[in-house]
């Protein structure tokens, strides 16, 4: 017995990536003043945060240090690697508009990072943005990737692809760029007429519908295998359709022939 329309909505993955983990272009002019030991950037870049949190600490909260504002930077991206929020948060934004455009590039990613992870999504997607805009090349790109990620999750998916699509131009790393571009894939839409628990149920409904389909000049009906929270069934769809425009308005004239239908996509 069929179990109605099920509308089959693209889940977005959020994609783990670190917020711009080689911090070799921060580090400017650190030394090493302490032997074979590694200085803040350097433990920051092999990702050992708790030292890299504490060796740039002290440097970061004396202001007559000369690299006060890079070693707030590391502290601030190690607290936030470390899930220490609060002092990320108080070490990265005095960095925002920090005339250095790398620093606050950087420093407005990480801040978006943290914003994302308390729910914040649309100061996430601003600093995301516009920390983007401040930096360039792969770390620029992730930004972009990690800004269409927070798109989505709001539904704004047209803008998620401008991010996607800038960042395909900025990254120079190929595994970056297949990311970006696997994201900015167009997911096509469907008209979905039905969910069935059989395939010979939806094979019948498919057949009994076909008629209106076609002569309200959409494409023939096909069966899909779908998987609902686990459950395998088999879904009448009809398309694909590029936009939600034209799958909205096939929608309206196969409901004049009296089908049931619902907008969906794989």
């Amino acid at each position: 017995m069929g179990i109605g329309t099920v509308m089959m909505l693209r889940r977005v993955k959020v994609i783990a990536v670190l917020a711009l983990a080689g911090a070799g272009g921060v580090a400017g002019g650190c030394r090493n003043t302490g032997g074979g030991s590694l200085n803040y950037a350097q433990a920051y870049e092999q990702r050992l945060y708790g030292e890299a949190f504490t060796k740039a600490l002290p440097i970061a909260e004396n202001p007559n240090a000369k690299d006060a504002e890079r070693a707030a930077l590391i502290a601030g991206m190690s607290a936030q690697a470390l899930g220490q929020r609060e002092d990320a948060k108080r070490l990265l934004t005095p960095l925002v508009g920090s005339k250095n455009a790398d620093v606050s590039g950087r420093a407005r990613v990480t801040l978006g990072l943290l914003a994302e992870q308390e729910g914040d999504i649309s100061r996430a997607t601003s600093l995301l943005r516009s920390g983007a805009e401040r930096l360039d090349g792969d770390d620029a790109a992730r930004a972009k990737l990690q800004a269409g990620a927070a798109l989505e999750r709001i539904g704004l998916r047209e803008m998620a692809l401008q991010q996607y699509h800038a960042g395909i131009h900025e990254a120079d790393d190929p595994n970056l760029r297949t990311m970006l571009r696997d994201r900015s894939k167009v997911q096509p839409y469907f008209i979905q007429a039905g969910a069935f628990s059989t395939v010979q149920q939806a094979r019948a409904e498919a057949t009994r519908i076909t008629r209106g389909v076609v002569r309200a000049g959409q494409p023939t009906p096909q069966v899909v295998q779908t998987n609902v929270n686990g459950r395998t069934l088999y879904a009448v769809q009809i398309g694909p359709y590029d936009d939600a425009g034209a799958a909205r308005t096939g929608m309206a004239l196969i409901q004049r022939q009296g089908v049931r239908a619902a907008m969906a996509r794989r």
